[in-house]
């Protein structure tokens, strides 16, 4: 598997970024997201930009939205985690890409940036109940992977412990 380099995702993400038209929006995304600086909350950035951090949360939404339909996503990265998600099942972690790529903790914005404005996956922030999980987007919608965590949070608590996949299946049957 290729392993990226902290060049090649700086060269990636500043092309996606060059689609939008406002430095503000291109900071926005920057700050929040960690790259090439420490991510930023909403009301940082928003004291920061004399805004406030509602309006940085639009801010960061209506970028992010241009970017998954404006950029070019068709790049040796979003091959590489396309291959990895087909060999997993159409849905992995952050830590298990990162390992599989090489990609480290300094690298690991930059990856979750392209990820986020690629429409080919469906990301989702790390939450009480899981980790940053990814998925394909044509197999898997931001719904569909909520459902099938928490039919298997819910299959782990009934059991006591790991579930065989056939009380999943019950479980799952009936929560729909």
């Amino acid at each position: 598997m290729k392993e990226f380099s902290s060049n090649s995702l700086n060269i990636l993400v500043d092309s996606a970024l060059s689609n939008l038209k406002k430095d503000r929006d291109r900071e926005v995304l920057r700050r929040r997201s960690g790259i090439n600086v420490a991510p930023q909350t909403l009301e940082q950035i928003g004291q920061d930009l004399s805004i406030t951090r509602e309006r940085v949360r639009q801010i960061e939404k209506a970028a992010l939205q241009k970017l998954r339909d404006k950029a070019e996503h068709k790049n040796e990265f979003s091959d590489s985690v396309l291959l990895i998600m087909t060999k997993r099942g159409g849905v992995l972690s952050t830590d298990t890409l990162g390992g599989e790529m090489g990609i480290n903790s300094t690298l690991e914005p930059y990856a979750v940036f392209l990820i986020k404005i690629n429409p080919q996956f469906v990301y989702l922030e790390r939450n009480d109940n899981h980790g940053r999980i990814i998925a394909d987007s044509k197999t898997f919608d931001e719904n569909k992977i909520r459902k099938l965590h928490d039919t298997l949070v819910e299959a782990v608590k009934t059991n006591g412990k790991p579930a065989k996949f056939k009380s999943i299946h019950q479980i799952g049957r009936a929560h729909v």
